[in-house]
Order: C-alpha cells, then structure tokens, then sequence
C-alpha cells in the first residue's frame, strides 16, 4: 500500500507479497497474493494492519523533505501520536512498527522513481 501511494500506481504482486511478509501474512494469503493479476487496481490490507495503513494514510502531509532537491526523509515523528489520538488509532507498539515499514516502502518507492 505505502509503494503504490508513493509511486503513485499499483504495487505488483510481488511487491504485495513482500508487504504481506512484512506483516506476518500466513503463506496462503501471499500465495494468493502472488497468484492474482498486478494490474488490478485493489489495495488488500489485513485486518491487523488496518490501524497502521489509516495512521499512514492520515499522515500523507506530514513528510520531511531534504536538500535542494527535495529528498524525502521520513515522517515528522511529532506528528505520530496526535494524529493517532485524534483519528481515534491506539497508537500500540505493533502499529508504531507497521507505520515505520510502510515509512520505509514509501521512502524506497520514492528513490526508486528517482532513479528512472
């Protein structure tokens, strides 16, 4: 989900597979991932995972950007707990580390596109 927000299109599947990973998706939920169409434009989010993609999602301005070109860094950790508290998201160590791997992808997605 946070490579296809930043790269602004869809994550193949492989991609998906490795965010599901990620998360401790079970063998039969990557598979399953693996096995459909990446065109497709539906973004599946685990049920565990859904407070950490709306704390994401909730945070889409709050980036700090670097250097004259306007490198992406990572998320204004300021930003974190009140967004969380506002928007009603516990704010558990399990989603703190679900937002950080979904920062992460985001960052990658970015450079990657860079690169291009």
């Amino acid at each position: 989900m946070a490579r296809r927000w930043a790269a602004g299109g869809a994550a193949g599947a492989d991609e998906a597979a490795e965010d599901l990973s990620a998360f401790g998706a079970p063998p039969e939920i990557r598979e399953r991932c693996e096995a459909n169409d990446p065109s497709e434009e539906i973004i599946g989010v685990l049920p565990e995972g859904m407070d950490a993609a709306m704390l994401f999602m909730a945070l889409a301005t709050q980036w700090t950007f670097a250097g004259m070109d306007g490198q992406p860094t990572g998320l204004v950790y300021a930003s974190i707990e009140p967004t969380a508290r506002m928007g009603g998201i516990a704010l558990t160590p399990a989603v703190f580390a679900g937002l950080r791997i979904m920062e992460a992808a985001a960052i990658a997605a970015w450079r990657e596109r860079r690169a291009e």
